[in-house]
C-alpha cells in the first residue's frame, strides 16, 4: 500500500493506493455527495471515501459478496480495506487501479483534485437507451429474466479545499457529468445499445468531496464559475487519460473507418459477407477480403469520409436533417472522395461503397 499526502487538497487527507482500491482517509470534517448505495447522497460524518476494483481475472461479470451491490461494498470497507462500513462510501469498477488517471488543478487559493478509473468498451451507452432491467421493492429484474452487474464504469472521486453549499455540491456533480460526457463524445466512443454515440456507462460512479473546515466559501460551481471550469477541465483530463491507459480509446484506435461506423452495423465482417452476397468476391476469398478492408480502414481518406458520414447519420437520427437531405449529400461526399460506385443500389447502399472503395484500393 503507498501513501501519498501531497494530492489531496484537504488539511490532513491521506490517499492510500493499493493494487485492488484507492481510498481518501480525512483529516477533518469534510462535506460528501455520493453515488454510492453504501451511505450514499449528502453525508457530513463520514471518514473516508474509496474506488475498488471489484473485477475477478477471467470473469465477465462482478460477484456481489450478499448479493447486492451495498453488502458487497459493506464487506470490502470492512474485510479488504479496513474502514468501518459505517464511516465510509466506495464505488466500485472493474477497471483497474494500476490505470487510474490522477489529475490536480489550482488557481489562487482553489484546489481541485481528480482520480478517474475509467472502462467502457463492454458497456458504454447513451442516455435514454433501452433499459436493461428495472427495479421492484430494491430487487434488480433484467427484462429479459436475469439481472446482471455488467462490467464497464467510469469513476470519479472529486476532492475540492472549499467549504460548498448543499446546492453548490449538487451543481458540482452536474458539472463534472457534463466533462465526462464531452469526454466521451470527444473520443466519438460508440453505444453498445444504440447507434448513438456514448454519454458514459451505466454503471458510473461519483463522489465529490468538500472541506467544512476551509474558509473559502463557495456557493456556485457551474460552467460560468472559476471552480466549476476547474472541475470541467480536471475531469476531461483524467478520464480521457484513464480510457486511454485502461482500454487504449484515443485518436490512434478511433482512426479508423469500422470504429466509426460500427455503431450503424457497419464493419469488416458486414463487408465481406456483403460482398460475398453480391457477387463482387467468391466465398474461398472472404477472409482476405476482410483482412484488406481492415487495411483500408485506416486510411487518411477514408477515416475522414467515415467521420462526416456518420455525423450525417447522426444528424437523421436527430430529426435535424430530412432522409433526401442526407442521401443527397452522402452522394456529394462519396463522389467527393472518390468512392462513387455505378453498382450502386437500392439496399445496403453504403455497403456496396465501401466495398467499391476497397477493391479500387486493392
Amino acid at each position: 500500500m503507498m501513501q501519498d499526502k501531497r494530492f489531496l487538497p484537504g488539511k490532513g487527507d491521506k490517499l492510500y493506493r493499493d493494487e485492488k482500491y484507492i481510498a481518501a482517509v480525512f483529516g477533518g470534517k469534510r462535506k460528501v455527495l455520493s453515488t454510492s448505495p453504501q451511505n450514499g447522497g449528502l453525508r457530513t460524518d463520514l471518514k473516508a471515501v474509496y474506488n475498488y476494483d471489484g473485477g475477478q481475472e477471467g470473469e465477465k461479470e462482478i460477484r456481489l459478496e450478499g448479493g447486492t451491490y451495498e453488502s458487497h461494498m459493506r464487506y470490502v470497507s470492512d474485510s479488504i480495506i479496513g474502514l468501518s462500513a459505517d464511516s465510509s462510501s466506495g464505488i466500485m469498477t472493474a477497471a483497474s487501479m494500476k490505470n487510474a488517471s490522477y489529475v490536480r488543478t489550482q488557481y489562487r487559493d482553489i484546489a481541485v483534485s481528480v482520480i478517474a478509473t475509467g472502462g467502457i468498451e463492454v458497456n458504454a451507452g447513451r442516455a435514454g437507451d433501452r433499459a436493461s432491467w428495472y427495479e421492484k421493492d430494491g430487487v434488480w429484474v433484467d427484462l429479459d429474466g436475469e439481472c446482471r452487474h455488467t462490467l464497464g464504469t467510469i469513476n470519479l472521486m472529486i476532492f475540492l479545499n472549499a467549504d460548498l453549499t448543499d446546492g453548490a455540491i449538487a451543481k458540482a456533480l452536474i458539472t463534472c457529468t457534463e466533462a465526462k460526457t464531452a469526454a466521451i463524445q470527444e473520443l466519438c466512443i460508440a453505444s453498445r445499445y444504440s447507434h448513438g454515440l456514448a454519454t458514459g456507462s451505466g454503471t458510473d460512479g461519483t463522489i465529490i468531496v468538500a472541506d467544512m473546515e476551509s474558509d473559502f466559501k463557495i456557493t456556485e460551481t457551474g460552467a460560468h464559475s472559476k471552480i466549476g471550469e476547474m472541475i470541467g477541465c480536471a475531469v476531461k483530463e483524467a478520464v480521457m487519460e484513464s480510457l486511454f491507459l485502461q482500454t487504449g480509446a484515443g485518436a490512434r484506435m478511433q482512426h479508423n473507418v469500422f470504429r466509426r461506423l460500427e455503431r450503424f452495423c457497419i464493419t469488416a465482417d458486414a463487408a465481406a459477407s456483403r460482398a460475398v452476397e453480391t457477387g463482387v468476391i467468391e466465398p474461398s476469398e472472404q477472409a482476405d477480403f476482410k483482412r484488406q478492408a481492415e487495411e483500408w480502414a485506416g486510411c487518411g481518406d477514408a477515416v475522414s469520409w467515415a467521420a462526416l458520414e456518420a455525423h450525417l447519420l447522426d444528424e437523421r437520427e436527430w430529426g435535424m436533417l430530412k432522409e433526401r437531405e442526407v442521401l443527397d449529400a452522402e452522394r456529394k461526399l462519396l463522389c467527393a472522395f472518390g468512392m462513387d460506385s455505378p453498382r450502386m443500389g437500392e439496399d445496403a447502399v453504403l455497403m456496396d461503397h465501401i466495398i467499391f472503395a476497397i477493391k479500387e484500393r486493392i
